[in-house]
């Protein structure tokens, strides 16, 4: 591959030197259900256009599948990319609650082994309370950098709190919630604040469908799951450390449903999900863990094409008459609910994904007074997530002297910054306009 791969053992070298080592393969993808499979030809796209040579890594549970997806990929690949499979279940190997960073990857040695030989490791399979921790504390131990596309706030702020100091230790960089949840309003919100010469009081973002939009069965269990575990909520970390935590209660905007005076939205709702947490975790990270002075507030546009009449009014009227009556607490029920959205590893047509997008439109307040509207755009969601998750990889792989942060637990406009603004922008996955 143009280099002298080493081998070592992490438990005698520090993880921040190996990453200046060859190692055999640029980016691991784990995980290769509907958003994991588009990742990885999103990768190989982006090796072909710019000319890459990738080395990418592809590793799940199931070998068959695995072969299957090779197949396909490979077709798509061109000479110079390089692609392996790898076999490996993360079944069993949920640590407990009381493990030390490195007791719980002793159960799971095929995986840290993986992790050691790659640069970056995209998580790609939710939901992410289930099995997304020992993937964090294996590319910890590994020295490999982290990306997912979560949109669990629990999760992420759980991560955050147990391993903060480890990641930090070890220079490793995890980037959460890298996917359509997330990303378009971070970086919309980063873009402004970049761009501000007298500092912003705050934003309001709003969010419209256009289309045809439809979830998959992954978000369908992940967003199943965590209403019948009671885990939506944010919990608060350590005073001295800027982890995520709930959104703090509106002063300089509106919580109730209302028609906004900003050009072109017409009647909205406030939406307070782990994107408006994100941005202002975004917020707190870049000023010392503080949101003093600042405020952020997200709404759904309420017209147009909405997001409740195409995902499913028999999806969304089983899960209240489910939490109703307690049934989502069963899992019986939940599987039931689940089932709703198609098999598992499903999702949208690609023809229905190709005529729908997603536009954003920001307010920003300056704390002199002045305002901005700022539009953007971006393509349906699950090509979206698709899109940013492989260039917060490629950012991780290929930016690491740009980049703001360089080890830690971050949102993508933290850890990332400008590198990765200008990515997504370059590329015309996001498009702004005054």
């Amino acid at each position: 591959y143009g280099g002298v791969f080493v081998s070592f053992s992490m438990a005698t070298m520090d993880a921040s030197l190996t990453l200046t080592l060859t190692r055999e393969f640029d980016i691991l993808v784990y995980g290769i259900g509907y958003t994991g499979r588009k990742v990885c030809s999103q990768l190989i796209q982006r090796s072909k256009q710019d000319g890459l040579n990738l080395r990418l890594a592809v590793a799940a549970r199931n070998q068959v599948k695995l072969d299957a997806l090779q197949a396909e990929l490979e077709k798509e690949a061109d000479a110079g990319i390089a692609i392996t499979t790898f076999a490996i279940s993360l079944d069993g190997a949920i640590p407990k609650e009381d493990s030390g960073l490195l007791q719980c990857e002793a159960s799971n040695k095929s995986l840290v082994e993986l992790l050691e030989r790659s640069y970056v490791c995209i998580d790609a399979a939710g939901p992410y309370r289930d099995c997304g921790e020992v993937v964090v504390r294996s590319c910890i131990r590994a020295g490999t950098h982290y990306a997912d596309c979560n949109g669990e706030p629990d999760y992420t702020s759980l991560m955050a709190r147990k391993y903060w100091k480890e990641a930090r230790a070890k220079n490793v960089v995890l980037v959460y919630s890298a996917g359509f949840d997330s990303v378009p309003v971070d970086m919309g919100c980063f873009k402004l604040q970049q761009e501000s010469e007298t500092g912003l009081s705050g934003i309001q973002g709003f969010v419209k469908m256009v289309g045809r939009p439809e979830i998959s069965h992954g978000t369908t269990k992940t967003l199943v799951e965590a209403m019948g575990a009671a885990t939506l909520r944010v919990p608060d970390g350590p005073d001295d450390q800027p982890i995520p935590s709930d959104a703090p209660r509106l002063n300089l905007f509106t919580s109730k449903e209302h028609v906004s005076e900003v050009p072109g939205v017409g009647r909205v709702k406030l939406r307070m999900k782990p994107d408006a947490n994100n941005v202002l975790w975004s917020y707190k990270l870049q000023h010392d863990g503080s949101l003093e002075g600042f405020e952020y507030a997200q709404y759904v546009c309420l017209e147009g094409d909405q997001v409740e009449d195409n995902f499913g009014g028999c999806f969304y009227c089983c899960l209240g008459l489910c939490m109703c009556m307690g049934c989502i607490k069963c899992g019986c029920g939940r599987s039931c609910l689940e089932c709703l959205h198609g098999p598992e590893g499903s999702g949208p047509p690609d023809q229905q994904a190709g005529e729908t997008s997603v536009e954003f439109t920001f307010e920003a307040r300056g704390k002199d007074g002045s305002s901005r509207v700022l539009v953007g755009k971006t393509d349906e969601m699950y090509a979206f997530t698709a899109q940013s998750l492989a260039e917060a990889g490629l950012c991780l792989r290929y930016d690491q002297d740009l980049i703001p942060m360089k080890g830690g637990h971050a949102t993508p406009a933290a850890a990332l910054g400008a590198p990765y603004l200008t990515r997504l922008v370059k590329h015309g996955f996001m498009k702004f306009s005054d």
